[in-house]
Parts: C-alpha cells; sequence; structure tokens
C-alpha cells in the first residue's frame, strides 16, 4: 500500500471479494409460475448500468446442490461481464431476493470499511474501456480473467471524499435525468456529457496525484 496525498494505491481484489459466475443448466430452467430464483445473465446488464432483474430466467434452487451463496446478488454489488460484450459493469443499488450470477460474471463484493462500493462503481466505468484497450494489445482478448480484474490498482482517497464524489455525480445524473424527461431529443447529448464529466473527475483524482508523488521525488 502507497499512502499519498490521503490517497491508497490498491488492487481491487485486497479490499473486495471476487467470484465467477455459476454454470447453470437449461435443463434446470422453470416455465411457470414456482420460480424460486432468479439467473442474472450478460444481457441483463445495461449499458447505463441497471441490471434488469425481472426479465430473467428463473429455476429451482432444489435443482443444486450446491452452495449458491457467493453467487447471490446483493446490495451494493458490482457485477462485470467477463465474456462476450466484455467490460459491461452494472451495480446493484437494491436488494432483491435469490437473484444470482451466471457464467461470464464476475461479481465484485467491495469491503466498505475502505471504499463505497457505488465509488468504486463509478471508478470501473471511468476507466475499463482503457483498462480492456492495453489487455488487447498483449493478447486476443474474449474473455476476462477474474484474478486480472482483481489486479486492477485504483487510487482510493478517503471515504468522506469518495461520497462527494458519489453524490456529485448521482445529483449529475438525476439533472440529466430530468433533462431527458422535458427534452427526449437531448438525451444522447446529456448521456454524453455526464459520461465526460465522470471520467474528468477520475483522470483529474489520478492526475493530481502523480503530479504530486513526482514532486516529492525531485526534492
Amino acid at each position: 500500500m502507497q499512502y499519498i496525498f490521503g490517497a491508497i494505491t490498491l488492487e481491487l481484489g485486497t479490499f473486495s471479494n471476487l467470484y465467477h459466475g455459476f454454470n447453470f443448466k437449461s435443463k434446470h430452467l422453470l416455465n411457470d409460475k414456482l420460480e424460486i430464483g432468479s439467473i442474472i445473465k450478460i444481457k441483463n446488464i445495461y449499458n447505463d448500468g441497471s441490471i434488469n432483474f425481472s426479465l430473467s430466467n428463473k429455476f429451482n434452487l432444489k435443482n443444486y446442490k450446491t452452495n449458491l451463496e457467493k453467487f447471490r446478488v446483493n446490495k451494493n454489488n458490482i457485477l462485470i461481464s467477463a465474456s462476450g460484450s466484455l467490460g459491461k459493469i452494472g451495480f446493484s443499488s437494491g436488494e432483491e431476493k435469490n437473484c444470482f450470477i451466471n457464467l461470464g460474471i464476475v461479481k465484485i463484493e467491495v469491503l466498505e470499511n475502505l471504499a463505497m462500493p457505488e465509488f468504486i462503481y463509478f471508478y470501473l466505468t471511468s476507466m475499463i474501456n482503457d483498462w480492456l484497450k492495453i489487455k488487447e494489445l498483449k493478447s486476443a482478448l474474449s474473455y476476462i480473467n477474474t484474478e486480472d480484474i482483481s489486479k486492477i490498482k485504483l487510487l482510493i482517497p478517503p471515504l468522506s471524499f469518495q461520497n462527494k464524489i458519489v453524490n456529485y455525480l448521482n445529483s449529475f445524473k438525476k439533472i440529466c435525468s430530468d433533462f431527458n424527461i422535458v427534452l427526449p431529443t437531448e438525451e444522447n447529448k446529456r448521456k454524453k456529457q455526464y459520461e465526460y464529466y465522470k471520467n474528468a473527475i477520475f483522470k483529474y483524482l489520478e492526475v493530481c496525484i502523480l503530479k504530486y508523488v513526482d514532486t516529492q521525488r525531485d526534492r
């Protein structure tokens, strides 16, 4: 760990638990109203970060002897698609009953004594595309390894600072959403504006800290 200007440089896996999805069998899917569990697939993760829990396949928990608890989607979990549409990221903001991640999705449980899950979610969405491009330069990337995700390095500021960033981004997102209700034609423009400011915030965080490190080395 490296403490810099109140922030800590950490690998994601040092303050999070990561779980790859379970291989649910199609023969165990239910077609009636007796559904007990829901299977969250890559298609359930939308580009805006939302997760569609209602349009999911159902299954009976009794068909599996495996303990599925680590695959359960809980409040504040981050989901990343590790195959197919690589790098799609969703955030579970509420409690969902008996929803489990399918193969091809990695679940991130952030240890909240060091970081706010929503802050990490925003952070990851701001840098995942650049990270994927770097990975693709080294190999033909068709699958993201859970271990590679766990080694992503992030600069973690104090919780109070994380909270300010989360509140700002959520407020800005709400403003953009309100504009879209009145002016639907503005939707794409507002989305691009929101993404720009979100990415700029995290880029500014990293650049300022790196400049501080260089200054200290020159002394």
